[in-house]
C-alpha cells in the first residue's frame, strides 16, 4: 500500500521508481528471511535438541549468513554497492559448503542429524540467496543495473 501511495502522491521520476521497485524487492527478501528463520525453528521442534549434530561447516555458514544480512541492511541504508560484492562472495561460500556437505550427509549413519543438518544448511543457503537478491536490488537503485560489475562498483564508490 505504501508503494502505491508514494506513486500517486509524489509522482516519482526514474531514480524514484528504481528506489520504489527495489524497496519492494527488499521487503520481500526480509519476509523470506523471516520465513526461513521460522523454518529453522521448526527443525528444532521436529528433531529436538540438535546441538550434537552441529559441525564447523554449519556454524561457519550461520556466521556468514548473519554477516550477509547485516551487510545487505547496511548496503541499503548507505546505498553502498561495494557491499554487494562482499555478499556475493559470502553466498558463493555458503553454496560451496551446501554442495560439499550434502553427499557426506547422505552417507551419514546418524539419520536424525543428517536430516536436521541438511535442512538447516538448505535454509541458510536460501537466506543467502535472498541476501544476494537484496544486494542486486540495491545495486539497481544506485547504478540502474541489476548485477554489479567491478567497473560500476568503482564508479559509484564514495570517496572518503
Amino acid at each position: 500500500d505504501l508503494t502505491f501511495d508514494m506513486l500517486l502522491k509524489y509522482q516519482p521520476v526514474a531514480d524514484d521508481f528504481r528506489l520504489i521497485r527495489s524497496s519492494t524487492e527488499i521487503s520481500y527478501a526480509f519476509s523470506r528471511f523471516g520465513r526461513y528463520a521460522y523454518d529453522i525453528t521448526l527443525v528444532r521442534d521436529l528433531f529436538g535438541d540438535v546441538s550434537e549434530c552441529t559441525n564447523a561447516s554449519l556454524v561457519e555458514s550461520t556466521k556468514k549468513v548473519k554477516h550477509m544480512i547485516k551487510a545487505a541492511v547496511l548496503s541499503f541504508a548507505e546505498l553502498d554497492v561495494r557491499k554487494a560484492v562482499e555478499i556475493r562472495e559470502d553466498e558463493n561460500y555458503i553454496d560451496r559448503i551446501y554442495r560439499e556437505r550434502l553427499p557426506k550427509l547422505i552417507e551419514s549413519t546418524n539419520t536424525r542429524c543428517a536430516l536436521a543438518e541438511a535442512l538447516l544448511l538448505r535454509y541458510l543457503e536460501r537466506i543467502g540467496d535472498h541476501a544476494v537478491f537484496m544486494s542486486d536490488a540495491i545495486n539497481y537503485v544506485v547504478t540502474g543495473k541489476h548485477r554489479p560489475s567491478e567497473e560500476r562498483i568503482a564508479s559509484h564508490t564514495k570517496t572518503m
